[in-house]
């Protein structure tokens, strides 16, 4: 149905936080906050060495229902995003762009994603919650 498509969208509304210093302390100090203060984290997803992003991205889930999503990125990964590569991850998205102009701007955007520095700690962050978790009535 309808509703259980629209169950799996947080991203209508997204944030995109850059960290300048101790980024897995600081993103770890974000998520505790964000989850003490009445946000559920619904789930973490590590891009830091994967082909496509790197960032941490997490959904979150109010207590009345909202969604939303929070990506981390160092000031690196989120210029790169948003200048050196924005363009050509447009170009690869669309179909009527000849396969073959598609394919050198994947080479290009995936070249300049290579590049980008791993922040000390983030190829093996989980996020642990510190919540307890609510245990359920019998």
């Amino acid at each position: 149905s309808v509703y259980s498509v629209l169950d799996q969208i947080y991203d209508v509304l997204r944030y995109r936080v850059i960290i300048v210093d101790d980024y897995i302390r600081s993103v770890d100090d974000y998520l505790h906050y964000l989850e003490e203060h009445g946000m559920r984290v619904v789930q973490v997803k590590n891009r830091w060495g994967s082909a496509s992003y790197n960032e941490i991205s997490v959904k979150f889930e109010t207590e009345d229902h909202f969604r939303f999503e929070i990506q981390f990125h160092t000031k690196e990964s989120y210029l790169n995003g948003e200048i050196k590569t924005r363009s050509l991850y447009e170009i690869t998205r669309r179909s009527v762009v000849p396969s073959e102009i598609r394919e050198k701007a994947k080479f290009i955007e995936d070249y300049y994603r290579s590049r980008i520095t791993i922040p000390e700690g983030a190829l093996g962050y989980h996020f642990q919650s510190r919540l307890k978790v609510k245990e359920k009535k019998k």
